[in-house]
């Protein structure tokens, strides 16, 4: 799971904005140019994202499937679970390495560090 906590800073809108993430709705309110253009900040001085990442794996030879869990728990199904085969077992030992840590957090955001950068 993945939890993002997102700040809007002193981003304006100049029009209302009702996207769940990005709320301007006009509980707080400014103006620009000389009071002739209204804009609109955020409605909260912070939102949440949760994030799940979820895995199922399926044996094409025989239609059995691990049910949808997080990586490391449809990986031991896998082993044990749906038959694989000798070459199916070393290629699910393979993609687990390739993409262990690999969840939305690892591979996107947590990579930019402090300053976004």
């Amino acid at each position: 799971m993945s939890l993002y906590n997102i700040l809007p800073n002193s981003v304006s809108y100049l029009d209302k904005s009702y996207d769940p993430l990005f709320a301007a709705t006009g509980v707080n309110t400014g103006t620009l140019l000389n009071d002739a253009q209204p804009i609109f900040y955020g409605d909260w001085e912070i939102t949440t994202l949760v994030c799940l990442d979820q895995v199922q794996w399926c044996n094409p030879l025989n239609g059995k499937c691990t049910a949808e869990t997080y990586p490391v728990a449809a990986m031991e199904q896998a082993a044990f679970d749906i038959d694989l085969n000798a070459f199916q077992g070393a290629l699910l030992w393979r993609f687990t390495l390739a993409v262990d840590d690999k969840d939305m957090f690892d591979s996107g955001i947590g990579n930019l560090g402090v300053s976004g950068e």
